[in-house]
C-alpha cells in the first residue's frame, strides 16, 4: 500500500522528449503528430487500484465522439504496444488506425511516458475507507471526503454518465411535497438514501419490490427514488442475463439500483419465481463471479463486490407469485427481497389522498414526473456531501450514535417484543430506511416531517410483514400490539362512574387511551376506535380480528362504532370484555 502522505502532489502533465521520436509532441494536454493535433485534453497519470493495489496507467482524453473517457491499463499491458493500441482503439482514441507508423509512434510515446505523481483509482462508485479511517464517496464527476490525496473514478460502465445534477434541489423537493400522501414513495426515496448508508454502517444488502395493479403509480415512485442521484429515465431491466445483473450491481456499488417491471422476465410465472429467487440471492451475496473479460479491460480488475439497495416494481408480489406456482421461499429470501404492497387507495393508487388543488391522480403524477425529469441528482449529492463531512469529522461517533438512535426508536415503536430471528432482521431493514430519512430531514434536505416519515415507513413495514405471514400470524401480530397497549396504559384505566360531568369525561378522553365501566365485579375495556384500529395495521388484520373478537365486542343498535359513555356523551369506541380478552391473549 502506498504511503498516503506521498499522494498530495497534484498530477502535472508536461512535455516529454524521446530522442528517436520526433513526430509526436505532447504539450499542454495536447498530443500532435507531424505538427497536426491528434488528441485534445489528454491527461496521463499513474494510479493504484484501491480494490487490489495494482498499479495502472490512466489515459483521460476526448474520444472520437467528443466525450471525455478514462481508460485504466495495467502496467504489464502498457508495455505491450500492440495490446495498448487495441485497447485505445476500442475506447475511441482519435488517431488514424489505418496509419500504422503513426499508431506505433503514439503507443511508443504513451508506453514511455512517466507521470509526476501516483493517485488512487476506483473502478467503482461508492465508499472507500483509508487506513487512517477517513471516508470518501466516489462518483464519476467528484469524490466526497478526501482532502489530502486524490481519488479518481476509472470505471467504464455506461451507467455512470447518468449520474449528474440537473435543475436544482428546491424543485425536486416540490415533487417530494406532492408525494407526502404516498407512503410507498416515501419508503422508496428512503431506500435510495439508505443505499448510501449500507457500507459505512456495515448493513446487509437488500431489496424492495413494490407491487400493485397497473397504472397505479408504481413507476412514478421508482422514478422519484432514482432521481435521488441520477437520471430517472434510466432503469436496469430484469430481462437480462446473470452477467448483466452482475455488471449492474458492480456498477451501482454504494447506491440504489432500480430494476424495471419484473413481468418482463417471462410470461411464465414459474420461470419468474425461479429467476427472481436466484437473482435476489446472487445480488445480496454482494460478490461477482470471476470473469476473464468482464471487468479486466478498463477497470484493472476481474472480480469485485458491492453493497447496495435495489428496487423493483411489478403487478404481483414476489412471494404471492412464488406460492401460486408452489415455489417455496425460505426465510432468507423474504429478507433479501421484500414485497411491499404499494397501492393504498382504490381511487388514487399509491396515493392515500390528493394534495390540495388536485382533482385526479393522473394530474398529480404528471406534475411529479415533470419536476423529477427536470430536477434530479441533487438530493443524493447533498446527502453524500453532508455524510462524508460527518464521517470525517471529530464528531463522527456522535453522528453514528444519532443514526443508531433513529434505528432503535423505530424498532422499539414497531416491535411487540416477540420479534425473533428473521422477523427481527426484517424489521431492521425498515428501521435503516427510517433512520436515513430522518437524517435527511435533520439536514433539511427533504420536506417531510418526522410524523409523516414515521407514519409512512411504519405503515409500509406492517403491510410488508403481513406478506410473509399466514392468517394466524397476522392476527397474532395485531393482538400482540393490542396486549402491549393494554399493559402500557393499565394505569390510565378509569371507572366512568366516577366522572360527574360531561366536561370531565371529554377532558379525560383526550389524555389516556383506555377507559373502563362497571360490569358486575370486573370492568369492560372501552377503547377509542382510533386507538384500537392502530393496533391492526392492514385490512387483512382488521377482517381477521373482527371475526376473532366477534363475541367479545359489545354492539349497539348502530353497530360497534358509537358507544355511550354516560352523561349523554357518545364517542366512537370499541367495547371489549376485559376478562375474556385476557384469557384469549394468554393462550
Amino acid at each position: 500500500m502506498l504511503d498516503f502522505t506521498q499522494l498530495s502532489t497534484v498530477h502535472r502533465t508536461h512535455t516529454i522528449r524521446i530522442k528517436h521520436m520526433t513526430n509526436v509532441k505532447f504539450k499542454k494536454k495536447s498530443l500532435t503528430y507531424l505538427g497536426q493535433p491528434i488528441c485534445k485534453k489528454l491527461c496521463i497519470s499513474c494510479g493504484e487500484n484501491i480494490e487490489n493495489n495494482d498499479i495502472l496507467m490512466i489515459y483521460e482524453y476526448e474520444n472520437i465522439r467528443g466525450s471525455t473517457v478514462n481508460v485504466a491499463v495495467p502496467l504489464s499491458k502498457v508495455r505491450n504496444k500492440k495490446l495498448l493500441s487495441q485497447i485505445l482503439l476500442d475506447k475511441g482514441f482519435p488517431f488514424d488506425w489505418k496509419n500504422k507508423e503513426m499508431t506505433d509512434e503514439i503507443c511508443e510515446f504513451l508506453s514511455n511516458y512517466t507521470p509526476s505523481s501516483v493517485i488512487l483509482l476506483s473502478p467503482q462508485t461508492g465508499w472507500y475507507q483509508s487506513d487512517e479511517g477517513k471516508y470518501c464517496y466516489i462518483i464519476p464527476q467528484k469524490s466526497f471526503g478526501f482532502k489530502y490525496f486524490r481519488v479518481k473514478f476509472v470505471g467504464n460502465n455506461i451507467d455512470t454518465k447518468y449520474i449528474n445534477q440537473v435543475g436544482n434541489l428546491e424543485n425536486y423537493q416540490k415533487a417530494l411535497e406532492l408525494c407526502q400522501y404516498s407512503p410507498a414513495t416515501i419508503l422508496a426515496v428512503g431506500a435510495a438514501l439508505a443505499a448510501f448508508c449500507i457500507a459505512p454502517f456495515d448493513f446487509e444488502t437488500f431489496g424492495l419490490h413494490f407491487y400493485g395493479k397497473s397504472s397505479t403509480g408504481k413507476s412514478t415512485l421508482s422514478k422519484v427514488a432514482a432521481a435521488v442521484l441520477y437520471n430517472p429515465g434510466k432503469f436496469i431491466t430484469w430481462k437480462t442475463t446473470e452477467a448483466g445483473v452482475e455488471e449492474a450491481c458492480y456498477n451501482h456499488n454504494g447506491r440504489c439500483v432500480v430494476f424495471d417491471e419484473a413481468k418482463l422476465i417471462s410470461k411464465d410465472k414459474t420461470k419468474i419465481a425461479s429467476i427472481i429467487s436466484d437473482l435476489s440471492y446472487f445480488i445480496c451475496s454482494g460478490q461477482t463471479k470471476k470473469r476473464s473479460l468482464a471487468y479486466s479491460v478498463g477497470t484493472g480488475t476481474s472480480v469485485g463486490a458491492w453493497k447496495l439497495v435495489f428496487i423493483s416494481t411489478g403487478e404481483f408480489g414476489i412471494i404471492e407469485n412464488a406460492l401460486s406456482v408452489n415455489h417455496e421461499k425460505d426465510d432468507g429470501e423474504k429478507l433479501r427481497f421484500i414485497d411491499v404492497p404499494a397501492v393504498v387507495s382504490e381511487e388514487y393508487g399509491v396515493f392515500r389522498k390528493l394534495p390540495e388543488g388536485y382533482t385526479s391522480s393522473k394530474e398529480l403524477v404528471f406534475d411529479i414526473l415533470n419536476l423529477v425529469k427536470k430536477n434530479y441528482g441533487w438530493l443524493g449529492y447533498d446527502f453524500l456531501k453532508k455524510m462524508a463531512s460527518e464521517l470525517n469529522s471529530d464528531l463522527q461517533m456522535q453522528f453514528r450514535e444519532n443514526f443508531k438512535q433513529h434505528i432503535k426508536f423505530f424498532e422499539s415503536e414497531c416491535s411487540d417484543g416477540k420479534h425473533v430471528g428473521y422477523t427481527e432482521r426484517f424489521l431492521s431493514r425498515f428501521a435503516i430506511i427510517y433512520a436515513s430519512l430522518m437524517q435527511a430531514m435533520e439536514w433539511q434536505l427533504i420536506p417531510w416531517s418526522k410524523k409523516c416519515i414515521f407514519k409512512a415507513v411504519k405503515e409500509m413495514y406492517y403491510t410488508s410483514l403481513n406478506c410473509i405471514k399466514d392468517d394466524q400470524e397476522i392476527l397474532q401480530d395485531g393482538l400482540n400490539r393490542l396486549e402491549k397497549m393494554l399493559n402500557v396504559n393499565n394505569e390510565h384505566y378509569h371507572d366512568l362512574a366516577t366522572f360527574s360531568s360531561q366536561e370531565d369525561i371529554l377532558r379525560a378522553w383526550g389524555k389516556p387511551n383506555f377507559f373502563g365501566k362497571k360490569n358486575g365485579t370486573y370492568f369492560d375495556w372501552i377503547i377509542p376506535s382510533k386507538t384500537f384500529v392502530s393496533c391492526f395495521t392492514s385490512t387483512k388484520q382488521k377482517e381477521l380480528v373482527e371475526e376473532f373478537l366477534e363475541d367479545l365486542i359489545e354492539k349497539n343498535d348502530d353497530g360497534y362504532g358509537l358507544c355511550s359513555l354516560g352523561h349523554n356523551v357518545r364517542k366512537r369506541a370499541i367495547v371489549l370484555d376485559k376478562e375474556k380478552l385476557k384469557k384469549l391473549l394468554s393462550k
